[in-house]
């Protein structure tokens, strides 16, 4: 297989795969730096051309384990990767929980607060009114707030 169409193909999986681009052009570089100290080691040897093409091929190795190799490694740089069931099964709804108790807290607090300066007698009516304007705000901004915890 010829440089850059195992270059190519590489891109091409590691793009299905999800990879986001500016890595899949830095992996590609590196890669084809690699694939030219191969022609250049073959050469250094004393090969033909073919068999500086076969040399640098089977020294690379196979392209399924080569972007298994590489989505295994950037799967590990990260914390969401190496623990994918605390990051994407338990974290969520406990975010979610705490979201809405602290917009629960928050509403509670203001409403007492708004009960005791306005000075009225029952102050649950007045953080009630409060509660409603604040579910209110969240049907419009909870959604991006739950987008913004992850």
């Amino acid at each position: 297989m010829r440089k850059e169409e195992f270059v190519q193909e590489l891109s091409k999986r590691l793009a299905r795969l999800g990879w986001p681009t500016a890595q899949i052009e830095r992996t590609a570089r590196e890669v084809s730096d690699h694939w030219e100290d191969l022609e250049n080691e073959g050469r250094e040897q004393g090969l033909i051309p073919d068999a500086i093409a076969r040399f640098a091929t089977e020294r690379i190795g196979n392209l399924e384990s080569l972007v298994g190799l590489h989505d295994e490694s950037m799967r590990k740089a990260h914390w969401c990767g190496r623990h994918p069931v605390v990051s994407f099964v338990l974290l969520p709804p406990i975010a979610l929980l705490v979201w809405f108790l602290g917009w629960g807290a928050m509403a509670a607090a203001a409403g007492e607060l708004y009960g005791k300066l306005l000075g009225l007698q029952h102050p649950f009516w007045s953080s009630f009114v409060l509660v409603l304007i604040t579910a209110k705000a969240i049907e419009y901004t909870g959604l991006f707030s739950i987008a913004a915890l992850f």
